[in-house]
């Protein structure tokens, strides 16, 4: 694969996660039908990988709501995220509106071109 595929690759499968993170702040129902697919290694941007099992803690584990305020609280207590301002990074993952009917198309997406590609 040459430079360029390999690149809009990487950014296809980032902006997946992004969609599907931010789907799951909008609406934690969602994360019922996501674990089906995903699993936290299936993320190739460490700090979706980090947000996803936070999300994971908190909605299975503990029988949290995962929304924009609780996650942030959960992310920032636990300093589970540096070099990054959390609550703005959260925000922009929870302003990204899509479709419901796509959420699934993505984390297949995503667990089909599964490895880590940005460490």
């Amino acid at each position: 694969m040459d430079d360029n595929n390999q690149a809009f690759q990487e950014s296809a499968i980032i902006d997946a996660e992004r969609k599907v993170l931010g789907a799951i702040i909008r609406d934690d129902i969602v994360l019922l039908e996501i674990f089906r697919i995903l699993e936290t290694c299936k993320f190739c941007f460490p700090i979706h990988s980090i947000i996803f099992a936070t999300m994971i803690e908190m909605f299975f584990k503990r029988g949290e709501k995962v929304n924009l305020t609780s996650l942030t609280d959960w992310l920032v207590i636990g300093e589970q995220v540096k070099g990054i301002d959390t609550a703005e990074y959260v925000t922009t993952l929870a302003d990204i509106v899509v479709p419901a009917a796509d959420i699934e198309c993505y984390a297949k997406m995503m667990k089909k071109n599964s490895r880590c590609i940005i460490k």
